[in-house]
């Protein structure tokens, strides 16, 4: 038979065990907190050493020592696609994309010299470079062919997306320029022919939007 006594006795341990339970909780959430907080902060803080490129890379260049500089970037989800300073690209690794100077490296921007599918041209313009012809950039080769008595027909596009690697100033003219280029070789044979039929060929930067003509 339970006494008055007993009741109060239980009850109270009841109370003392709520209590503690409101602790615990209490405690593991502050706990949790702290370290969700203490995480967070240490991946904002996490950085990552790379290389960047030291000067203009255009395609088809050899990489050397003296063509990277370690860099320390926070990159987080996009780690894994730029060249690690513990990577170091492989002996004869070429450059499979203009890269330019100070330009965190891709990893798909270097290669082997297999995976190139371009070959070198020099084609004479007509007319002065535009400003952004320059080692490394992107242009469009366009052409319009010769015709009789010094015309010529309308303008179309002949490589599209070559990459500058130097330009040679002309010395029959003060503002024709020579322009070696890195074309696709499935490309080559139209710029050739055009090189050989004496048409005008103009080199026109990557973002300027020509209408080409039918």
């Amino acid at each position: 038979m339970r006494t008055e006594g007993d009741t109060m006795a239980r009850s109270g341990r009841l109370r003392r065990v709520r209590v503690d339970s409101r602790l615990i909780i209490g405690a593991t959430l502050v706990i949790g907190s702290v370290v969700g907080v203490v995480a967070l902060v240490g991946a904002l803080d996490s950085s990552v050493l790379v290389y960047s490129a030291t000067r203009p890379l255009s395609v088809g260049d050899r990489i050397g020592s003296g063509d990277l500089a370690v860099a320390d970037v926070r990159l987080g989800s996009l780690e894994s696609g730029y060249v690690r300073a513990e990577e170091l690209p492989a002996a004869g690794s070429v450059v499979l994309r203009p890269v330019d100077a100070g330009e965190l490296i891709p990893l798909a921007s270097l290669g082997s010299p297999d995976g190139l599918d371009v070959a070198a041209v020099v084609v004479q313009t007509e007319a002065a470079l535009p400003r952004d012809v320059r080692p490394g950039g992107v242009v469009d080769v366009w052409s319009a062919a010769a015709l009789d008595l010094g015309a010529y027909g309308p303008p179309k596009v002949l490589a599209p997306d070559a990459t500058v690697v130097r330009t040679i100033e002309g010395s029959g003219s003060a503002v024709a320029a020579a322009v070696e280029l890195l074309v696709a070789r499935d490309d080559l044979a139209a710029v050739l022919a055009a090189i050989a039929n004496a048409d005008a060929v103009s080199l026109v930067p990557e973002g300027v939007a020509l209408e080409e003509s039918s």
